[in-house]
């Protein structure tokens, strides 16, 4: 399972060692560095997406991530508008859609706001000694947290409950007097809508999580060559954690949408 890691720098100018930092760690194999964002802070004190995410990484949140801290520290106004100051809209949607709590976003937030460069990260490590005593070498701090996939536990239980909608609808169809009430089509053809809607989107999520997969499952495999046998088993079992993540991903969902194939109501 990866995890999200916000690299916060009280000095503009170490932004660029961050990177450097996480490219040779990756390059040696002790962390496996799926996408970054890099964020700045301009001549006008607001903070910026200096460097956007690998966009050859598809589905990854580091830039999204990033754009969100950014709109929260930023605000309408300046100044942190964290979830404490009630934005939990907009920008925060971007944080929360990928399981940041409320309290860890507001801390991330409030850390951020007093600092100068910020690296937004997703990384998978078997240890975090490395990369802290790495970071911490050249003054930056670092917060971690899992990444959560409540998208996709969003979705699999919109598919539910539109599925028992249409089903309960259909058992009142049976009611002969239901069949000529225009009032009660009408509901019969919003619930077919809303189901098909969802199943597009249940569709939709689970293409770009296979895209995501594969894209990871690439960049794993180029990383094993010319690393130490040490970081070669390391990486390897990545490889086997990315499979199993995958799968606990999209089974809810394949169900889910499986279930939901049969014929709309007549």
């Amino acid at each position: 399972m990866s995890k999200f890691a916000f690299i916060i720098f009280p000095d503009n100018k170490k932004l660029t060692e961050g990177v450097s930092v996480l490219e040779e760690l990756d390059s040696e194999g002790s962390i496996t560095v799926y996408s970054k964002a890099v964020v700045g802070r301009n001549e006008n004190d607001d903070l910026f997406l200096k460097e956007p995410a690998d966009a050859s990484l598809l589905g990854s949140p580091s830039g999204s991530l990033a754009g969100g801290l950014i709109g929260l520290i930023n605000g309408p106004v300046g100044g942190v508008t964290g979830p404490a100051g009630g934005a939990l809209l907009g920008s925060a949607w971007d944080l929360f859609r990928y399981g940041l709590n409320v309290d860890f976003v507001q801390e991330i937030a409030e850390s951020a706001a007093a600092g100068d460069g910020i690296i937004v990260a997703e990384v998978s490590e078997t240890v975090t000694g490395p990369l802290d005593q790495r970071i911490d070498d050249i003054g930056g701090t670092i917060s971690r947290i899992w990444r959560v996939n409540i998208e996709d536990q969003q979705i699999a239980q919109n598919l539910e409950q539109a599925e028992a909608e249409c089903h309960a609808l259909k058992a009142e169809l049976m009611d002969a007097a239901r069949k000529e009430n225009a009032k009660f089509a009408a509901r019969i053809d919003e619930a077919n809508a809303k189901l098909q809607l969802v199943k597009d989107e249940a569709l939709d999520r689970l293409n770009n999580i296979e895209k995501e997969f594969e894209a990871k499952a690439k960049k794993l495999e180029q990383q094993l060559t010319g690393v130490s046998a040490h970081a070669g088993a390391t990486i390897n079992r990545r490889i086997d954690a990315l499979h199993a993540d995958y799968k606990l991903w999209t089974d809810k969902l394949k169900k889910a949408w499986s279930t939901n194939q049969e014929t709309p109501i007549p």
